[in-house]
């Protein structure tokens, strides 16, 4: 096992986790998710105030080739 599969073991279930379990650990993340977005003033602005687009300053041409190439990986992903 790699290093960096080390690290991510809690990324996978494993044969032994049922169903419940696993949907259980879910309800948890959830719920703590929703508890942070309640809580904390965050700022839903990210990506739109003017000096900080967020997107890569890339030229038409790059925009079309990266497209094509997520596309392509999901329309892979989709026959698995």
């Amino acid at each position: 096992m790699t290093d960096d599969a080390k690290d991510n073991v809690d990324m996978w279930a494993t044969p032994d986790e049922s169903r419940e379990y696993i949907a259980g650990q879910y309800r948890t993340a959830w719920a703590h998710a929703d508890d942070t977005i309640r809580t904390l003033p965050l700022d839903a602005t990210v990506g739109l105030r003017p000096d900080n687009t967020n997107v890569p300053a890339e030229d038409r041409t790059w925009w079309q080739s990266y497209r094509t190439r997520l596309d392509r990986a999901a329309r892979e992903a989709e026959q698995h």
